[in-house]
């Protein structure tokens, strides 16, 4: 058997148990129009303007309602249905996207799941880091672009910068509160083989 078949093997079993093991979020998404066409004054119409949104997928049946609201808790953390669709909907709301926002949210939500938050405070700490990497990865998408001049590409590899910054402020601050508050790790003592 070939290295690459039982690969395929392997990542098939794995994402079989992933599957058992972890509900992820569906979504639908949502377009609403909030501002109509207008009749422009020099004729014509002027286009109207969509706000997008996903709505979740819960289901009609009560035991698929119960295992949304299980899913949501163990995506932020949160006891409280409410709390925890809210931090969803802010992670939402603070990812730079584009018309597809039902992708987004099942992939932000799958991002929360992984990330496996204990309590509501470290699910708001994780929604930060989701929010500040997508955030941080739209910036360097923006300086990739070769049309733009040497100032604007400056200017977001900076943008890009700052919130990297503030992302590994964030993780640190995570680290912390997951070991109680201990600021300094206990190592092993290293060994030298001469």
């Amino acid at each position: 058997m070939s290295e690459h078949s039982s690969n395929e093997e392997y990542l098939a079993e794995w994402q079989g148990k992933r599957e058992k093991s972890l509900p992820y979020l569906k979504y639908k998404q949502q377009k609403e129009e909030v501002v109509p066409a207008k009749k422009l004054m020099a004729g014509g119409f002027s286009d109207p303007e969509y706000q997008y949104r996903a709505d979740p997928i819960i289901g009609g049946t009560e035991h698929l309602r119960e295992k949304y609201f299980a899913t949501i808790s163990k995506a932020t953390g949160a006891l409280n249905e409410h709390l925890g669709i809210h931090l969803i909907l802010q992670l939402q709301n603070a990812t730079p996207n584009g018309v597809e926002i039902a992708q987004i949210a099942e992939a932000i939500s799958a991002a929360l799941v992984e990330m496996t938050p204990k309590d509501p405070i470290e699910g708001m700490m994780i929604t930060q880091l989701i929010a500040l990497h997508n955030q941080m990865m739209e910036f360097m998408k923006r300086s990739l672009k070769e049309n733009h001049y040497e100032q604007v590409i400056d200017l977001n590899i900076n943008r890009y910068s700052k919130l990297n910054v503030r992302f590994l402020h964030t993780l640190e601050m995570l680290n912390k509160y997951r070991q109680g508050g201990n600021q300094r790790q206990e190592f092993p003592p290293a060994i030298f083989l001469v």
